[in-house]
């Protein structure tokens, strides 16, 4: 049996899940890819709340355009 990659584990998944949520309302066809870029960043990050989210998102975004 092999190790999972901790970003894959159940509760890293859900925190994923909260994250895509909080940040939905940004889901349009020109910001997807940053949607779920950002999402796996913050969760390979070691990010571990849904804290200050919206703020990174929109600093990621602006960085990336």
């Amino acid at each position: 049996m092999t190790d999972l990659d901790w970003r894959y584990s159940y509760e890293r998944m859900k925190l994923r899940r909260e994250v895509f949520l909080k940040l939905k309302h940004h889901f349009k066809l020109s910001e997807a890819r940053y949607l779920y870029e950002f999402c796996h960043n913050w969760i390979s990050q070691g990010n571990t709340t849904i804290d200050n989210v919206e703020q990174e998102f929109l600093n990621f975004v602006e960085l990336n355009k």
